[in-house]
């Protein structure tokens, strides 16, 4: 966990995960589908956080199985039945 992610709840630590994971995936699938342009790279060099900016690389099915995984994490978090450890 980042100095960042200390101070948050369990929900919207989940947020925030997700929403990065979304970006990496969104990046992936336009490098695949030859959107690839100089902007980007820069999002994904400069505003994606450093944790989030490799999952660019990742196979498409393994992002999507994590994203699944923190969705459901998240449901459970709203619904007072996760704890993050």
């Amino acid at each position: 966990m980042t100095t960042e992610e200390e101070g948050l709840l369990e929900e919207e630590l989940l947020e925030r995960r997700l929403k990065w994971l979304r970006e990496a995936q969104r990046i992936n699938e336009d490098r695949h589908t030859a959107f690839a342009n100089d902007y980007l790279e820069c999002f994904h060099n400069h505003i994606i956080p450093s944790e989030f900016s490799a999952l660019c690389d990742v196979e498409d099915e393994v992002l999507n199985d994590h994203i699944r995984r923190i969705e459901q994490d998240l449901q459970d978090a709203r619904a007072n039945e996760f704890r993050i450890e």
